[in-house]
């Protein structure tokens, strides 16, 4: 009888490594369907998780996690063997502590693939959004904004939900540290910030941004643009939360929609808009006529007279009939909703596109969709930014006349479907146009521009 030429530790070796092998299978389908439970937002617990005859069909609701992975261990046989082996000697690698660590090591490693995405990009823009959860505890999302170098384009990346048990601003800025260490990047490369207008993110003193512009001074915070007025504005609203929109655009829009509102805030426009709605109360009226619904017509409200011995205190005239008097449901609503609503949307438009660091986000777009931008532009860019303004108009001028050529010159060959720096909103025309036709190394100052202008983000309603 012919020996075996295998010896007894080779086969302990292919006996082993098969274990390992049919181990290693065995938990990435574990961790494939946890994971995809986690992708589609699914909650995992169920009111019943016993895991007995986990591989068979049951009528108690296991959960989204077992049952899913019940559902696959009758289409795959191995796994179902390997589910059942791992139960009989109590590893089944399944339970509630298992998965959450699971959860926390895909976490861990998604964060290290997104730091790779903007590990080389020195300017960053930061997006955050406080809200609160079902269970009413406050927490905090952050996401990073980013330009390509090589192509231009920009990219936005969720990092996560953080909570917090306060919402001061020097609570939330030690939590946009931590949130941002976390990823590898400092607060210090942000040069743009947007959130929303509350007093804890905007305020001028303690309010977050403060407190990140104290870190990082070149961190220019820009109000959502997406919360400006959504309701009372739709055009400008859409606009505003499109992909495509800029802030030269976006200031124009706003400029004209409070020229209109302020048209708006006329007796005559009133008039018309109480004519109308009449109209329709008639109708109303008319047929609920029918049913035991009542139709109650508008009425002033009860106004209280202010006191003659107040007035007498502050020095000031007592009159009965003074004009202020509201005699009509007409008059009422005329001061108290119409011109209310009208002055309180212009004020917060106004409030939105003014200020905060707006001048130096106008003049960016004022160098980048404009063939001559204004000398105040080249300035406050230079300022704020430290460039050297002489170079910056310069190079300026120079990438123009590439771009366009005179009639009368040769035209300078540029790669194909680039287009010229007054083209709108397109997010890669500068920077791809300035990488790919090689000229970066005689244009270092005039990349600088749409790197810092696209960087900044605009919106938060992502988060949201």
């Amino acid at each position: 009888m012919e020996k075996h030429k295998s010896s007894v530790l080779k086969k302990l070796r292919a006996t082993h490594a098969e274990e390992v092998q049919v181990n290693r299978n065995y938990l990435k389908a574990i961790i494939e369907t946890l994971v995809f439970c986690a992708q589609q937002n699914l909650p995992l617990r169920g009111n019943n998780e016993k895991q007995y005859l986990l591989c068979e069909r049951s009528d108690v609701n296991r959960g989204n996690f077992l049952e899913l992975l019940s559902l696959r261990c009758r289409d795959i046989p191995w796994l179902k063997s390997s589910v059942e082996k791992q139960s009989d000697i109590h590893r089944s690698w399944i339970s509630p502590a298992i998965q959450n660590a699971l959860l926390q090591f895909n976490l861990e490693l998604l964060r290290k693939l997104q730091a790779v995405d903007f590990r080389d990009a020195v300017d960053l823009g930061l997006i955050l959004d406080e809200t609160s959860d079902l269970s009413r505890d406050e927490q905090v999302s952050v996401c990073i904004r980013w330009v390509h170098e090589g192509s231009g384009e920009t990219s936005e990346t969720f990092l996560s939900f953080f909570k917090t048990a306060s919402t001061d601003g020097e609570t939330l800025l030690n939590l946009t540290k931590d949130a941002l260490l976390t990823v590898g990047v400092p607060l210090s490369n942000i040069i743009g910030q947007c959130m929303d207008g509350v007093s804890n993110m905007s305020g001028k003193e303690r309010g977050l941004s403060t407190r990140i512009k104290e870190v990082a001074p070149k961190a220019i915070y820009v109000h959502c643009y997406g919360n400006s007025i959504l309701s009372n504005t739709h055009g400008l609203s859409q606009y505003l939360q499109s992909a495509n929109m800029d802030v030269a655009k976006a200031s124009k829009s706003a400029k004209a929609v409070i020229k209109t509102l302020l048209k708006c805030r006329s007796d005559e426009a009133f008039d018309s808009l109480w004519s109308t709605s009449e109209i329709y109360s008639d109708q109303v009226r008319s047929a609920l006529s029918e049913t035991d619904y009542e139709f109650r017509d508008p009425r002033v409200p009860r106004q209280r007279r202010p006191s003659k011995r107040v007035q007498a205190l502050v020095g000031q005239e007592s009159d009965d009939n003074s004009s202020s008097v509201v005699t009509t449901a007409k008059d009422h609503y005329r001061r108290s909703c119409y011109f209310v609503c009208v002055d309180k949307v212009v004020a917060e438009l106004e409030e939105r596109f003014q200020g905060n660091d707006h001048d130096v986000l106008y003049a960016l777009g004022d160098l980048i969709y404009k063939k001559e931008p204004a000398a105040t532009s080249f300035q406050k860019v230079s300022e704020f930014y430290d460039l050297d303004i002489t170079l910056l108009q310069s190079q300026k001028c120079i990438f123009e006349k590439l771009t366009v050529p005179n009639k009368t010159e040769v035209p300078v060959p540029l790669p194909s479907g680039c287009t010229r720096m007054t083209h709108t909103c397109s997010y890669q025309f500068s920077t791809k146009l300035l990488k790919s036709s090689q000229l970066y190394q005689q244009h270092p100052v005039q990349l600088n521009v749409p790197l810092a202008l696209f960087g900044v983000p605009k919106l938060s309603c992502a988060l949201q």
